[in-house]
Order: C-alpha cells, then sequence, then structure tokens
C-alpha cells in the first residue's frame, strides 16, 4: 500500500502542478498535522506542502489533487475477508462499538456512505478531536462515548500508531489484526512503524468472535 499512496501523491503533486519528489516528502511528513485537524481539508494540506515548494496552484488544479486524494480514500475503505459478517454478529451479541482512527479530514466526511457506518455506536476520528494514538486520551474519549470502563475493551487494530500498546496501557484488551502477508509486507504502511507486539495476534476478524467468548464478555 506505501507504493500506491505514494504514486497517488505523485500524482497530486503532477495535478497541482509541483515537483513530485518534494512534495510526496512534505505531504508525508506532514502527517501529524493532517491527523490532528490542522489541515481542515486536503486544500489546506495541498495549500502548506505547494507553499514550501513555491507553487501556487490554480483552483482548478486544487480541485484536481482534492479529486485525487478522495478517490484513493474511497479505493481503500474496504472491508476486509468476514469483517461485515463479524461484525454484524458482534452487533447482535448487544456488544458495543466504535471506531478509533488516526486519519485525515476525508474519512469522516465519507464514514457514512461506507458498508461500516451502520455496525459501530461511536467514532473517535484524530482530526476531529485534535489528537491521536497512542495518547491515552483518544481511548478514554472512545470509552466516554461508548460508556464503559477500559478494562472492558477489546481493541482491535493494525498496529500502526503504536495503538497497540497504547491500549494496552489503559487495561484494554489488544488484538493484532494482519493477514500472514501483512504481517512480513515492508510495503504495507504502518504510520510510526510498527511495535514490536508480543501480544494476541488474529488474521481475520471472525476470529476475534471465540476469543470474545474465552473471556467472559459473551456467553
Amino acid at each position: 500500500m506505501l507504493s500506491a499512496h505514494k504514486e497517488v501523491l505523485r500524482q497530486m503533486a503532477g495535478a497541482a502542478g509541483a515537483p513530485a519528489e518534494p512534495f510526496v516528502e512534505h505531504w508525508l511528513a506532514t502527517f501529524e498535522e493532517r491527523a490532528t485537524g490542522v489541515f481542515p481539508s486536503a486544500r489546506e494540506n495541498i495549500q502548506a506542502v505547494c507553499g514550501l515548494l513555491n507553487v501556487v496552484p490554480r483552483n482548478d488544479q486544487y480541485a484536481a489533487a482534492m479529486r485525487l486524494r478522495l478517490d484513493f480514500e474511497k479505493l481503500h475503505i474496504v472491508p476486509r475477508q468476514s469483517a461485515l459478517s463479524t461484525l454484524r454478529a458482534i452487533k447482535s451479541l448487544g456488544l458495543k462499538t466504535c471506531v478509533v482512527s488516526d486519519c485525515s479530514p476525508e474519512l469522516p466526511l465519507l464514514w457514512n456512505e461506507t458498508p461500516f457506518a451502520p455496525f459501530f455506536d461511536a467514532t473517535v476520528f484524530s482530526c476531529d478531536v485534535g489528537i491521536r494514538k497512542p495518547n491515552p486520551q483518544i481511548y478514554l474519549e472512545a470509552c466516554r462515548r461508548l460508556e464503559v470502563n477500559a478494562e472492558e475493551c477489546f481493541f482491535v487494530g493494525d498496529g500502526g500508531s503504536r495503538e497497540l500498546s497504547g491500549a494496552t496501557e489503559l487495561g484494554m484488551h489488544a488484538v493484532l489484526l494482519a493477514t500472514r502477508e501483512e504481517q512480513n509486507n515492508a510495503d504495507t504502511h504502518r504510520i510510526d512503524g510498527e511495535e514490536a507486539w508480543r501480544g494476541p495476534t488474529i488474521c481475520d476478524l471472525k476470529e476475534l468472535l471465540p476469543m470474545l467468548a474465552d473471556n467472559g464478555v459473551v456467553k
């Protein structure tokens, strides 16, 4: 995914009239601002990067670059195998669910259009709350919105942003979700790199259901 991400950034640079590789470098370096709401939309982010490169895009160039960004995000908000059926099963058990995501403004914009939206009771998007994982406050905000304690929660993630250790430190039951290919693929994009996770790992979300039963979450 990392190579695909960089390729769309090069396309965005071309659309904005900016040199490709410097644009990619500066865009990747602005993740913190993008993920904490400093840039409320892709346009402000593109403007900031182009400003560093002494490039002033026209409105139509901004629009073209933003469209590329949004299309890329849409393309990658897709369910993993058995994800929706597992989420449906979790909801049928009466369990509450929340998305906690380090993300740019595109995800909140697209969220209600995704197949995931009906299966979650709450969302905590870093760009909306101004903090990101592994800051304890982002997990506690999820707990607040679900009206649960951290110790009652399972946290399932792909391991980016040191999210699993962050969840564990609050007493959550953290689980890495990654296929065997992802676990051994250097091209898989992980913000802040991958943490050395030695805890529970599943390759498919449906493997979470027996874990919930084993921990007494469901009878």
